[in-house]
C-alpha cells in the first residue's frame, strides 16, 4: 500500500492572458466542496420525488396490482430505483472530508448496480416499459 497523506492536491496548469503559465495546486476536497449546493439541491429534489412516488403507489395499490396495469407498476419500480440511485449518489458526494480513494468504492458500486439494473431490464423486456 502506498503512503497516502491527507489532503490530496490536484495539479493543473493555467495560462495567463500574457502567455505565461502557472501551476496551481488545489485541494481535492476544496474542489468537490464547490459542488456542495448542487448536490444538496439534487438530494432534496430526488428525496421529495421519491416520497411522492411512494405515496402515489401506495394510494393506487389496487389499480397497479391488476394485470392490465403491469406496465405502470414496472414504470413505477424503474422510476423508484432511479430516484434512489440519484439520492444515494448525491448523499455520497455530501460526505465531509472526501478523498479520491474514499469516493472510489461507493461510485464504482453505484455504477455496477446501475449496470446490473440495465442488464436486467434488457434481458427481461416483458417486465419493462
Amino acid at each position: 500500500m502506498g503512503n497516502y497523506a491527507f489532503p490530496y492536491y490536484l495539479r493543473y496548469e493555467i495560462f495567463n492572458p500574457d502567455g505565461n503559465r502557472r501551476i496551481v495546486m488545489t485541494e481535492f476536497s476544496q474542489i468537490i466542496s464547490g459542488w456542495h449546493p448542487f448536490y444538496v439541491t439534487i438530494a432534496g429534489a430526488s428525496a421529495t420525488l421519491l416520497g411522492l412516488l411512494f405515496v402515489t403507489v401506495s394510494i393506487n395499490r389496487e389499480h397497479l396490482g391488476l394485470d392490465e396495469n403491469a406496465h405502470l407498476m414496472s414504470l413505477a419500480r424503474q422510476t423508484f430505483i432511479r430516484y434512489l440511485f440519484i439520492l444515494t449518489f448525491s448523499l455520497t458526494m455530501l460526505v465531509p472530508r472526501k478523498t479520491p480513494a474514499s469516493l472510489c468504492i461507493p461510485i464504482i458500486s453505484l455504477g455496477l448496480f446501475g449496470l446490473f439494473n440495465i442488464i436486467t431490464q434488457v434481458s427481461h423486456p416483458n417486465n419493462g416499459v
